[in-house]
């Protein structure tokens, strides 16, 4: 079977697998999660809404998703979604953007209320991703609005401490099954959030969002470091595509096993159109980390089905 990968609606490679090699990847997508997939409708072009995307993982066997929206909170409509596949089910998540009033814990707290499962701390209105893109030509900072993000949202006042919000966050999410995201925010603003959640005792749901992504690119000293206090890193097969993050598959995996694959969550961030659906990012990725004895059967079954059913406490 030959296998086109795309970078950015664009040929990059293709790949000659064998039909053991392909069926290999698709058994083991069996009753994974991928927590992390953008639907639509949303102000970014979509490649599915959330129906369509809980029927294609549901399709390739996968037990669970992560719907996940910029613009605000999907729990409503992942709770809507409930029985309509048995198998597989939709999580919903609220990301802390301008949209929702940033770093705010009355969202936080309705979203849980309506069944919520993550938080995302800001993203395209974080500090950090406004500095990013600022510098480039891009719409992906929401600018034909009239009310954005302006210079960006940081979980630090001005004096370099964290806001008080925050911990009334951490007291929300804390031991109860509730997944916490540093969205795209720096590395320092992510370490500092790291070491204040350690400090009140919340291992084991604090997730490193995408360090491999340029948008808030950490090294991966900082990526150990943050997993050596009880977070878990993102490991999100967009950094392998051209103006993402441009990393080779070879030290995408490098960076798992130097963090150890117990402390990372495998992701596509899938959504956009030009680009495939999670179970096809999935099984693309599998398939190629196999042929190059890069990954273990176990290492990628506890990345997309250990680690997040732990965050999730299942």
């Amino acid at each position: 079977m030959t296998v086109y990968i795309r970078k950015e609606g664009i040929i990059m490679y293709k790949i000659n697998f064998s039909s053991s090699a392909w069926q290999e990847a698709e058994s083991l997508l069996k009753g994974t999660y991928d927590l992390h997939i953008h639907n639509g409708p949303s102000i970014f072009p979509r490649r599915a809404n959330d129906l369509e995307i809980l029927k294609e993982a549901a399709s390739a066997g996968m037990a669970g998703v992560g719907l996940k929206t910029h613009e605000g909170d999907t729990a409503p409509r992942a709770k809507m979604l409930e029985g309509i596949i048995p198998s597989c089910k939709a999580y919903g998540a609220i990301t802390l953007n301008h949209y929702v009033g940033g770093i705010n814990p009355a969202a936080v707290e309705a979203s849980i209320k309506m069944g919520g499962r993550i938080v995302w701390l800001p993203t395209l209105s974080a500090k950090k991703h406004v500095e990013h893109y600022s510098k480039k030509d891009s719409g992906f900072l929401g600018g034909s609005f009239k009310y954005n993000a302006g210079k960006g949202i940081s979980v630090l006042s001005e004096d370099g401490k964290m806001i008080s919000e925050m911990f009334d966050i951490f007291t929300l999410v804390k031991n109860r099954g509730i997944i916490l995201s540093t969205g795209h925010l720096s590395p320092s603003e992510s370490m500092i959030v790291a070491k204040a959640y350690h400090k009140i005792g919340g291992e084991g749901s604090l997730i490193y969002g995408h360090p491999d992504l340029n948008i808030n690119q950490g090294n991966i000293e900082i990526q150990k470091e943050f997993a050596a206090m009880g977070g878990i890193v993102e490991k999100c097969t967009l950094a392998l595509h051209e103006n993402w993050g441009n990393i080779s598959i070879e030290e995408f995996v490098k960076g798992i096993k130097e963090i150890g694959v117990e402390k990372c969550l495998l992701t596509t961030d899938a959504g956009d159109p030009r680009r495939p659906s999670s179970p096809e990012t999935l099984r693309r990725f599998i398939a190629l980390a196999l042929k190059k004895h890069l990954l273990s059967e176990k290492d990628i079954r506890i990345m997309l089905i250990d680690v997040p059913r732990k965050l999730l406490a299942l």
